[in-house]
C-alpha cells in the first residue's frame, strides 16, 4: 500500500463511492446516505501523496453515479433527492463545483435522475435517468436543454461530439433535433451499455453475451460485407477482401 485516507470522521452509513482524474488531481466522493451528519464528502487529492488539497461534506455523489471533471469543473449526481421544497416536494440535481476549489458553480434545473455518470461532450452534458429519460444539459449554467432517450433502461450512454452512443449501435445526433441517424443491428437485449468510438469505428460489447462488434463508415464501409456472410467455420475476414483463420 503506498497511502490510504480514512474519511469515516465525515460521515457514515454508505458505500456507493468513485473517482475520476484530471492533471495532477485525483478526486473522491461517496455518498452517506441518511447520515445527520452530512449527505457524502467530496475531495481532491494529490495522486502521489494522498494529501487532500481540498474537501466539502455539501456536496457529493448520491447513489449510483460516478463523479466526472473536465475543464476544471466537477460533476456530482446520482439517483436520491438532493433537495426538499417548502411544499415537502423531493428535487433531485447535478452539482456542478469549481475543481479548484470545492465551491459550487452551479446546481442544474430539477431532474428525475443521473446514473452512471454525468457525461460531458463540448458545451452540453448528459445524464440519463433510469427506465424515464435522458437530459441535455447546458455546461455553462446547469439549465435542462431538452429531454430524450425515452424508454431505455439503465444504460450507459457515451458521447462523441454531439453524437450520442447508446445500445445496439443506436447513434443519436444531438445537433440535429436527437434524431437517431443509425441503429443496428440488434444484437443485446439487456440495454446497459453504450458504444465506443475510436478510429472512425463504433464499437460495441453485448452487456447480456459479451457479442463483440465494430462498424465503419464511408468508403471503408461501401467495401465491407456482411460478417455473417464471410467465410465459415469461425474464419474471420478481413473487410474489403482476405480471411485470416481464427486462433
Amino acid at each position: 500500500e503506498v497511502w490510504s485516507v480514512d474519511f469515516s470522521r465525515y460521515g457514515r452509513g454508505g458505500d456507493d463511492a468513485g473517482m475520476c482524474f484530471d492533471n495532477d488531481t485525483l478526486f473522491y466522493s461517496c455518498y452517506f446516505g441518511g447520515d445527520i451528519q452530512a449527505a457524502g464528502v467530496t475531495a481532491a487529492l494529490v495522486p502521489r501523496t494522498g494529501e487532500i488539497k481540498w474537501l466539502t461534506t455539501k456536496y457529493a455523489v448520491h447513489a449510483g453515479c460516478a463523479p466526472s471533471v473536465a475543464d476544471g469543473r466537477l460533476y456530482l449526481g446520482g439517483y436520491n433527492p438532493v433537495e426538499t421544497t417548502p411544499t415537502g416536494e423531493k428535487l433531485n440535481r447535478i452539482w456542478c463545483l469549481d475543481a479548484n476549489t470545492g465551491d459550487l458553480v452551479w446546481q442544474s434545473d430539477p431532474i428525475e435522475r443521473a446514473i452512471h455518470v454525468v457525461t460531458v461532450a463540448d458545451d452540453k452534458l448528459f445524464a440519463h435517468a433510469q427506465y424515464r429519460q435522458g437530459y441535455l444539459i447546458d455546461v455553462q449554467t446547469g439549465r435542462k436543454i431538452c429531454e430524450l432517450t425515452q424508454g431505455y433502461r439503465c444504460t450507459r450512454f457515451t458521447m462523441d461530439g454531439p453524437y450520442l452512443l447508446g445500445p445496439n449501435m443506436d447513434v443519436i445526433d444531438t445537433a440535429r433535433n436527437n434524431e437517431l441517424v443509425s441503429t443496428g443491428p440488434s444484437v443485446d437485449v439487456l440495454l446497459c451499455v453504450g458504444a465506443q468510438i475510436s478510429n472512425g469505428r463504433l464499437f460495441y460489447t453485448a452487456n447480456g453475451s459479451g457479442l463483440q462488434l465494430s462498424m465503419s463508415y464511408g468508403t471503408e464501409a461501401q467495401r465491407a460485407s456482411q460478417p455473417w456472410m464471410r467465410g465459415t467455420n469461425g474464419d474471420r475476414e478481413a473487410a474489403g477482401g482476405g480471411s485470416t483463420p481464427a486462433r
